[in-house]
C-alpha cells in the first residue's frame, strides 16, 4: 500500500461461509483501504452520508453499494438501518466504526449504539478489528504516505445473542474493550 505493508493476525477466527459484523477503531483516511484489504471479503460500509457527495469517492462507494446514514435524522436513519439488515440477510458482512468519525488523538473514542442495535437485530456475531500504526504511514491529516508496517489484529466473534436495546450497553462495552486491546496491540 503505497510504502506501506500491512499485516494480519487472526483471520483464523472468520467462519467460510459464516458472514459478520466488524467493528474497528478508526484512526486515518488509511481504515478503509486496509480493512478491505485485510478482510478479503464481500463487504459494506455503514458510512456518513456526506461522503456520497465527495467528487469521486461517494460515487464509488454508491456504486459498491454501500450503505450511507444521516445522523442527524431518525427517520432517515432508520432507513439505512432496514436497508443495513436487509444486506446482511442476504449474506454481506458489515464493516463500521462504531466511534462514528476519525479520532483525531489515535485514541479510540465512545461508541455509538446504531450498529450494535443493528448486529443485535440480525443476530450476527460481531467481530473486533484493531488497526494499529496506520498513522504512521497514512496521516491523520493528509493523504500523504510514508513507509512502515500497519498491523491489522482480527479478533474473536462476539455473540449478540442475548442482548437487546435494555442491556446494549454492555456489548458495546465488551467490543470496545477488545478493540481497545486490538488496537494497541503489536
Amino acid at each position: 500500500m503505497a510504502g506501506g505493508i500491512i499485516k494480519r493476525t487472526g483471520l483464523e477466527h472468520l467462519e467460510e461461509g459464516k458472514n459478520y459484523v466488524f467493528l474497528c477503531n478508526h484512526a486515518s483516511w488509511g481504515d478503509i483501504v486496509v480493512i478491505f484489504y485485510s478482510i478479503r471479503r464481500m463487504v459494506r460500509f455503514l458510512a456518513k452520508k456526506e461522503l456520497r457527495k465527495l467528487p469521486f469517492i461517494g460515487l464509488v462507494m454508491e456504486k459498491m453499494g454501500m450503505i450511507f446514514v444521516d445522523r442527524g435524522n431518525s427517520k432517515a436513519a432508520a432507513i439505512a438501518v432496514k436497508e443495513a439488515l436487509e444486506r446482511i440477510k442476504e449474506g454481506v458482512n458489515l464493516i463500521a466504526f462504531p466511534e462514528g468519525t476519525r479520532s483525531l488523538t489515535g485514541k479510540l473514542g465512545p461508541f455509538k449504539k446504531g450498529v450494535f442495535l443493528i448486529a443485535i437485530k440480525s443476530e450476527i456475531d460481531i467481530i473486533p478489528v484493531g488497526i494499529c500504526k496506520v498513522q504512521k504511514v497514512w496521516a491523520l491529516d493528509n493523504f500523504s504516505f510514508r513507509p512502515g508496517v500497519i498491523k491489522v489484529n482480527i479478533g474473536k466473534p462476539i455473540s449478540t445473542i442475548g442482548y437487546d436495546e435494555h442491556n446494549v450497553h454492555e456489548l458495546m462495552e465488551l467490543v470496545r474493550n477488545e478493540v481497545l486491546v486490538l488496537s494497541e496491540g503489536e
